[in-house]
């Protein structure tokens, strides 16, 4: 255990030195052994030596020749260990020493041991409540950021400290003979790999302090290819299965979350999905080669075990894939490495022996053990390598969008077949049955398992057609979308906008079968928001970040009035279509346009364009607050502070191409995006369930008002230091208000009617 006074004071000059003087030994040991062999072990071995005395010396004189060849090899370790103590270490206190500086920097106090403090308040502050608050709060959160840094320094030495004590400890190991360690592993990354794999080796019969090295060393070192490639060499694909199933998945050895050890599997977990996403990527060096992918395909058809495993009276044996799913669900991959296995998991669940479960109630929780039940338990591997495609946009876009490969049923190519199913879009929207991914017998539970495919669907089209992972918030500016991206985003609405025929909207909405991916949908709506808009207006003019998706206003207005009954799906649309709007506004208030008429005009086609996206919106709102009664204000409300995310997104994928006054990323675009996404929560926050009683007309008022506000504040925010006087601000707001009114009333009326209609 390291603490702060130890790696803030700490010399490291003399590991410095036992890398030298352990060097300068091994080579000593290493000119003796050359010696050894050359004067003595040739001489004991050739013809001129021989009869009684010769043989019984002979195996003496070899036994020293071999330990003077181990002692070369573990001095060798050490000084490979003690070089990377002292790399591991400094880099840790060079974090430490920035985040006192930074800490000082700030006006912070940082005492010898650690603890950060700030000054005191004077005393007019210490008499003022508010002010004492606000004082407490603002130097409160500069200590904690101070102290989160400190923290993760020393705690990066203390995971180095252990796994430098492991490899000491290790490599000195000897025998009943005292002889020295010839298989001494040392350190650097691929002899860290090594470690590793030995480690992982031991499955179930792993121990605690064995476990707590190996996440530290894939923890720590996942990141390098030379570790990584090591560790999944050594360890190979049988190994990797064979180990992840023992340690969660074998009966011999049960584990659930009362394991002690649960929470240290979910981080190896993890660990081991990130270290096979660099251990195979192609653009590292080193890297896995194709065979050792191919191996873990013909891994993942195979049964694990030979003989079935009875439970409850039902023959369980699990399939390779099945162990991996929860690996496999971590790692941003390459395309070249997960499209393959994707395609083949996909392709093997069409067939009915695959992917069996135990009986619920079964003592075998699962190989996925992050996420909960929502994430399904790893019995259905196909929602670990959509999972996988959601980390990864690239491999995404590229199993949904490219023409299929056909594998055979141990992975292999089969060069000329035909691939089962022929379109992975098709089969995973229409064809796929979603079977429930639990042993658990509570029925809540059960339900929520079956909805884990859809929602992994749902964010793997999401990583598709956005470019970024699901997770992971895009670049400023937002790339900008390809063709392929947009074609499919394309595909996307077409399929989950319309009744019938190809369409699914009906399984989306509701307790629909894919109802989980409302959310992601509602996320690639809102990063295509000015291809929505053009949509609605019937228009191409509206700029779009990067290539247009052309969608089909019908099925824009179908997906919109199931996404605007979603809380998550609404409160990004909403936040994206306010952010927009903004942005062509103020690209027109800085455009230097001297004609009033024309500018008050290109303003209300803009007010109106996001008043129609906003009608929809709303009025799918309403409905599900106060007729369907199935969510509530809040949690609308809610959702609007969580996803304001797209609003930036949307802000920063336009701004740029309107005017060039505001900086993309800087100071200026964040203080007026964050001032977007304060008006646009506060203009909707309005709880509807307190006025149950009232007409629905009071309501579609109360939304009118909302969208209202927007387009005026808009105009305001973006009027504010072009200029212009305040008689023209009020003019260009009162017609943006009334334009919004207008494409809110068109947006409303659409969708009011066509649900009365029964067709949506």
């Amino acid at each position: 255990m390291v603490d702060f006074h130890e790696l803030s004071t700490a010399d490291f000059g003399v590991l410095d030195n036992a890398v030298t003087a352990w060097t300068t030994v091994a080579q000593k040991i290493k000119s003796m052994d050359d010696d050894w062999d050359s004067t003595v072990i040739a001489k004991v071995n050739s013809a001129c030596w021989s009869g009684p005395s010769a043989d019984q010396a002979r195996p003496g004189l070899q036994r020293t020749n071999e330990q003077l060849t181990a002692a070369a090899t573990e001095a060798n370790a050490f000084a490979s260990i003690f070089k990377e103590a002292s790399t591991e270490f400094k880099a840790a206190k060079a974090k430490l020493d920035k985040a006192v500086a930074d800490a000082r920097a700030a006006g912070l106090t940082v005492t010898d041991n650690g603890t950060v403090s700030w000054p005191p308040a004077d005393s007019a502050t210490r008499h003022d409540y508010e002010a004492l608050r606000d004082y407490q709060k603002e130097w409160g959160d500069k200590a904690e950021a101070a102290r989160k840094a400190i923290d993760a320094a020393v705690a990066e030495a203390t995971a180095a400290d252990e796994r430098i004590a492991y490899a000491l400890r290790a490599d000195s190991t000897t025998d009943p003979q005292k002889s020295f360690n010839g298989k001494a592993i040392g350190g650097g990354p691929e002899a860290d790999g090594k470690r590793a794999a030995q480690l992982a080796a031991r499955g179930g019969d792993i121990t605690e302090p064995e476990l707590t090295e190996l996440n530290s060393l894939l923890a720590s070192h996942g990141g390098d290819p030379k570790f990584a490639t090591k560790f999944y060499q050594d360890l190979g694909p049988d190994g990797l299965i064979k180990s992840w199933n023992g340690m969660v998945g074998d009966p011999a050895h049960p584990r659930d979350d009362k394991d002690p050890r649960w929470k240290a599997y979910q981080q190896l977990q993890k660990n081991l999905g990130l270290g096979l996403a660099t251990a195979t990527r192609t653009t590292n060096e080193p890297h896995l080669s194709d065979e050792w992918a191919a191996a873990l395909r013909k891994a993942g058809s195979q049964p694990v075990w030979d003989k079935p495993y009875r439970a409850s009276g039902l023959d369980y044996v699990p399939y390779g894939y099945q162990v991996l799913s929860g690996i496999l669900m971590n790692g941003d991959y390459d395309a070249h490495f997960i499209n393959p296995i994707a395609e083949h998991v996909t392709q093997l669940d069409t067939q009915d022996r695959y992917w069996p479960a135990p009986m619920p109630g079964s003592r075998i929780q699962g190989f996925n053990l992050s996420g909960g039940d929502e994430a399904g338990s790893g019995f259905r591997p196909t929602t670990a390598v959509l999972e996988a495609l959601a980390h990864s946009p690239e491999a995404a876009n590229t199993f949904f969008t490219e023409r299929p490969t056909a594998y055979n049923e141990d992975g292999t190519v089969n060069q000329g077949g035909k691939p089962k199913p022929p379109d992975y879009f098709d089969y995973y929207a229409h064809d796929k049955d979603w079977i429930p991914d639990t042993t658990s017998r509570d029925s809540k539970v059960w339900d929520q398992s079956k909805q884990a495919g859809p929602a992994a669907f749902g964010r793997a089209l999401e990583a598709a057609t956005t470019g970024h992972p699901y997770d992971e918030p895009g670049p400023v500016p937002p790339e900008r979308h390809t063709t392929e991206q947009s074609d499919l985003m394309k595909r996307v609405v077409d399929t989950f906008g319309r009744h019938g025929d190809d369409g699914a909207l009906d399984d989306i909405k509701g307790d629909g079968k894919l109802a989980a991916m409302r959310g992601s949908l509602g996320h690639m709506t809102a990063e295509y928001i000015g291809d929505v808009q053009n949509s609605l207006s019937h228009g191409t003019d509206l700029p779009v970040n990067g290539s247009p998706a052309a969608l089909d206003a019908s099925s824009v207005a179908g997906l919109l009035d199931a996404l605007g009954r979603d809380p998550d799906a609404y409160g990004a649309v909403t936040n994206a279509n306010q952010a927009y709007t903004t942005a062509l506004i103020r690209g027109h208030l800085d455009s230097g346009q001297t004609d009033f008429a024309r500018l008050e005009s290109d303003i209300k086609h803009n007010a109106e364009s996001g008043g129609v996206v906003g009608g929809y919106l709303n009025q799918a709102r309403v409905d599900e607050v106060h007729n369907q009664h199935a969510a509530s204000d809040k949690e609308f409300n809610d959702a609007l502070e969580k996803n304001v995310g797209y609003g930036k997104t949307a802000f920063n994928s336009v701004i740029g191409t309107v005017t060039d006054k505001i900086p993309l990323g800087g100071e200026i675009a964040g203080e007026i995006v964050d001032s977007i996404a304060e008006s646009v929560i506060e203009a909707n926050k309005k709880d509807t369930t307190e006025d149950g009683r009232q007409e629905s007309r009071n309501h579609t008022a109360e939304a009118e008002g909302r969208v209202a506000r927007g387009a005026d504040q808009a105009v305001r925010d973006a009027g504010s230091g072009t200029g212009m006087t305040r008689e023209d601000i009020d003019r260009l707001a009162n017609s943006a208000r009334d334009s919004s009114l207008q494409g809110m009333a068109r947006g409303t009326a659409n969708n009011v009617s066509t649900n009365a209609k029964g067709d949506a």
